[in-house]
């Protein structure tokens, strides 16, 4: 080389896609955001993210599970 250069690098985060079918009344959300469902979703996360489901049943219902 007879000067300074730069590059740039572009990397590419492998996604997986979570799938999710709830049954009944009520709503299911994630921690990190992306899901916020009713009967069936799905989103995609970065590989090796930890997700948290929380379940929340409509007014009249049990959460059974």
């Amino acid at each position: 080389m007879d000067a300074n250069k730069s590059c740039t690098a572009t990397f590419k985060v492998d996604a997986v896609t979570l799938n999710l079918v709830r049954s009944g009344n009520g709503k299911v959300t994630s921690n990190p955001s992306g899901i916020n469902c009713g009967s069936e979703c799905s989103m995609s996360y970065a590989k090796g993210t930890k997700i948290t489901l929380s379940a929340q049943a409509s007014p009249g219902s049990k959460f059974a599970g």
